[in-house]
């Protein structure tokens, strides 16, 4: 990767803002992952594969709170017995 797109990557490409509690080493992981696969060749594919990791991550995020979110509001089965 040349300089010129080095820069456009650093000023155009989400940087990731990750919660207090979520490891920089697992975004990098699913990062590298997708960015292995994809093999971004310029600019607009670096944009697009920066979407992909981002949504993906959002998506775990999601999913992972989900089932802790539905739990934390879900009737207590033993309080209205």
């Amino acid at each position: 990767m040349d300089q010129k797109t080095k820069d456009l990557r650093q000023s155009l490409i989400f940087q990731p803002s990750l919660l207090s509690f979520e490891s920089q080493r697992e975004y990098r992981q699913l990062e590298d992952a997708i960015r292995d696969h994809i093999s971004p060749q310029d600019i607009v594919e670096e944009m697009w594969t920066s979407e992909i990791v981002q949504g993906m991550w959002e998506t775990v995020r999601l999913r992972r709170y989900k089932g802790q979110i539905v739990n934390y509001w879900s009737p207590c089965e033993t309080c209205y017995g």
